[in-house]
């Protein structure tokens, strides 16, 4: 396939990304890399927090406010002999790169209309990046439109979907606080692990009418101490719902806030909980109208929306913020699959993520109505 951008350097930006992992929030050199970059090309560039950038181009005349977003972290890995290591397991150094040549083939040939902005957000993995990109404050933008590389069993390299349906995930956290005592001594204390238990086997026990996909189950669980012979006076319990929607994953939560009450209640411990709810999606029919016509364009044909169990915090953009969002998934070979230390991909999918990220990006400026109270920019 022949591409009019220059794929060298897409090639060689990936490489100094994928050697340059560092975990959520940490992304220091990552992001200095890419503001430099940017700002070579003529890009003006906005930090968002520590790592976060927002950089922006304006065409010659007015037009619509376009965005793609990149996320930078890595993740880290425990390794046999005890020691950390971090990996790009996700494939954000490819989306960062794609994002990034998008961005040079622009600046190379001129915007006519409109303005693009670049948003290389951090802190995907924690699920707090997108929200506080937000909190740092957006300029008006009409659509956005992000990208992700997907594992071979749900779509190979060739093919690609304007709507990549994530499940909402929802992590709650239970406390429970009890009253401390000598383990010989019970009836002195108030066992928090015993509310912990009997909420576990509740979440493993639930059921739910519905033919839409979703999961709850325990995954941490933490006594705060590691003595035997001491009846725990703490015991946190956290969960990982998943729900295929909003709605769906807010009545799932609900029933298991009445069964860890009812679980406090049971041995007289107090509850608390502590939430971080990252959403279902919320597309944009025009915009996925669009990615779905850009990937015709450059593949021939787009697969349908396809559905994955898996999460993303670019939703709060829609959720939150209220902006008009795509999210494309991109097939790419990935082996085993996401989030292993052992995972690579094709990298001939990364000209083809940068070709339906530029036509799309074009098919915008032209179809988009530019919103009539937005300024020029605010980056």
């Amino acid at each position: 396939m022949e591409y009019y951008f220059d794929t060298h350097q897409l090639y060689h930006d990936f490489e100094h990304l994928h050697d340059t992992p560092e975990i959520a929030f940490q992304e220091y050199r990552t992001s200095r890399f890419i503001q430099k970059e940017l700002k070579k090309i003529g890009f003006s560039v906005r930090k968002l927090g520590d790592t976060g950038l927002l950089a922006h181009m304006e065409g010659k005349q007015p037009g619509p406010a376009i965005a793609l977003r990149a996320d930078m972290d890595a993740l880290s890995f425990y390794k046999e002999d005890g020691s950390v290591q971090l990996l790009h397991a996700c494939g954000h150094d490819a989306h960062s790169a794609m994002v990034l040549a998008a961005g040079r083939h622009f600046a190379a040939q001129n915007i006519d209309e409109g303005i693009l902005y670049l948003l290389f957000q951090p802190g995907e993995e924690s699920m707090l990046g997108a929200k506080r990109i937000l909190a740092h404050g957006l300029p008006h933008i009409d659509g956005m439109i992000g990208i992700h590389l997907r594992p071979k069993i749900e779509m190979p390299l060739g093919s690609a979907t304007p709507a990549l349906l994530h499940c909402a995930s929802l992590p709650i956290t239970a406390h429970f606080h009890g009253k401390a005592a000598h383990a010989a001594r019970p009836f002195l204390g108030i066992n928090a692990v015993s509310s912990a238990a009997m909420l576990i086997h509740a979440v493993d026990t639930l059921t739910w009418d519905t033919d839409e996909d979703w999961s709850a189950k325990a995954t941490v669980v933490d006594s705060h101490q590691n003595q035997h012979n001491i009846i725990p006076e703490f015991c946190s319990v956290t969960l990982d719902i998943r729900a295929q929607s909003n709605e769906l994953g807010s009545s799932i939560t609900q029933k298991i806030k009445m069964l860890a009450k009812e679980a406090a209640d049971k041995f007289g411990t107090t509850l608390s909980f502590e939430e971080n709810p990252g959403y279902a999606p919320n597309y944009d029919p025009s915009l996925i109208d669009i990615c779905r016509n850009a990937i015709n364009t450059v593949l021939g044909k787009a697969e349908p929306p396809t559905h994955t169990p898996g999460s993303e915090d670019f939703h709060a953009y829609s959720m939150i913020g209220g902006i008009p969002t795509a999210y494309i998934g991109l097939g790419a070979d990935l082996l085993p699959g996401l989030h292993s230390p052992d995972m690579h991909f094709d990298h001939s999918c990364l000209p083809i993520g940068t070709a339906i990220l530029i036509e799309a990006v074009n098919s915008c400026f032209k179809r988009i109505a530019p919103h009539a109270a937005a300024p020029k920019s605010e980056c």
